[in-house]
């Protein structure tokens, strides 16, 4: 049905030709919904966006880019919902809706495993509810949703259980485990079964593969996956300028968009930067002569990381955040690995995703920085991960230290002796 993800606007400079066009009137870094099936934005979605959030010339923002953003984010969830119950979304009645914040009171976060805050799910009730006012202003709806008297989540332990029509989780999957950190064995095996790394760029054999890589930018700076293919060909020459005088065991700043919608700068070891810019002259400039051979009119969409020569008409293209999640379960699955030790699920059952990366890269530099003296090694975490709250780094993405910290310094020593081996 709507299958949908989350798309940042970019310049349009960096529009293709036939998009670029004065009445193309979104502001660069504005997000909206766009459908897997046809690559285009939802029409109706980016309607209520404009109309909401930007000035009435749709040059720029009236409201603040992040309630944008988050308001995006809320209509993403909600879609999938609809899309776990089969549901059109101009066909919805108030039960549907209620349904929708019932499930969130009740069924935990497939992110975090707990309960959705109150805020949140408040958040979400006003999303939806300013969205269906818009949409029956308009003649859109089918079926009149009556907001007036619902106080949907002041009231959400009111409802009764619907055990005619079991409630779902917003999400439509199973609830994660809270800390998704990867063991040193399956992180071995994920990663070699994701391509080519080359530590030495001065050593022999061929160049790091591109997957490979953009996997080491999660567990070696602790990207999410939004950020990997959003990185920029200008903010890392900047960088590997810096990289050039340093040692490969050293750290080097990168500056890149993150989640707020604000650039912050994160460091990278600079054997990986050394990486990315042999990988930017091979591959990537590869990538991009073979699509200008078809299309001599292509314009180099300027993101460090685009889809390959052998794609043909589609080399050169930057990638949808999406597109790790593939690449990443068909790893796990040449390689064996899965969460847990179960073996009776099918083998694309309990796999980890790009994210446990992250995870795994903020338990390995929080012991890194312990063990070198740092007495408070969660400052500097909270810092690369891009947290606003150092609670969400200390209650989520550390909470579990002390039952990894054996494992963990194992990592970190044995990482460490393959890079200087290599080196």
């Amino acid at each position: 049905m709507y299958s949908a993800y989350v798309q940042r606007a970019v310049e349009s400079s960096l529009l293709p030709r036939e998009l670029q066009s004065d009445r193309c009137g979104i502001p660069t870094g504005m997000h909206f919904l766009v459908s897997e099936e046809t690559q285009l934005p939802i029409g109706e979605v980016l309607e209520f966006l404009a109309g909401s959030y930007l000035s009435r010339l749709r040059t720029a923002f009236k409201k603040s880019p992040r309630s944008l953003e988050a308001c995006v984010y809320d209509l993403k969830d909600y879609f999938d919902f609809l899309d776990s119950r089969k549901l059109e979304w101009f066909e919805v009645r108030t039960h549907d809706v209620e349904d929708y914040l019932i499930a969130m009171a009740r069924v935990p976060s497939a992110v975090t495993g707990k309960p959705f805050a109150e805020t949140t799910i408040t958040r979400r009730e006003s999303t939806v509810r300013a969205f269906y006012t818009w949409a029956q202003a308009k003649g859109l709806t089918r079926h009149r949703i009556d907001f007036s008297n619902a106080h949907l989540a002041s009231e959400l332990k009111a409802y009764p259980d619907r055990s005619h029509n079991p409630v779902q989780s917003p999400s439509g999957g199973t609830p994660q485990l809270k800390v998704r950190y990867v063991p040193l064995e399956k992180l071995r095996k994920i990663l070699d079964a994701s391509g080519h790394l080359r530590v030495d760029v001065n050593g022999e054999g061929p160049p790091s593969d591109r997957l490979r890589l953009m996997f080491e930018c999660a567990l070696q700076a602790g990207l999410r996956r939004s950020e990997i293919p959003a990185l920029e060909m200008p903010k890392l020459q900047r960088s590997i300028e810096i990289a050039k005088s340093r040692d490969p065991l050293d750290k080097c700043p990168v500056e890149l968009l993150r989640k707020g919608g604000e650039y912050k700068t994160v460091m990278f070891p600079v054997w990986l930067i050394q990486n990315i810019a042999e990988y930017m002259d091979t591959a990537r400039s590869l990538a991009i002569s073979t699509r200008m051979a078809f299309e001599p009119d292509f314009k180099d969409p300027g993101y460090v990381f685009v889809r390959d020569a052998r794609d043909g008409k589609k080399a050169g293209d930057p990638f949808a955040p999406r597109h790790l999640s593939g690449p990443m379960r068909d790893a796990q699955v040449r390689a064996g690995v899965r969460v847990g030790l179960s073996e009776a699920r099918s083998p694309y059952d309990r796999l980890y995703g790009v994210h446990a990366f992250r995870h795994t890269y903020a338990m390995t530099e929080y012991f890194a920085r312990k063990q070198s003296g740092d007495p408070e090694p969660w400052l500097y975490v909270q810092a690369q991960l891009g947290h606003a709250d150092v609670s969400t780094t200390t209650s989520v993405y550390l909470d579990t230290v002390a039952d990894f910290e054996y494992e963990f310094s194992r990592l970190i020593r044995m990482g460490i002796d393959r890079v200087v081996g290599r080196g």
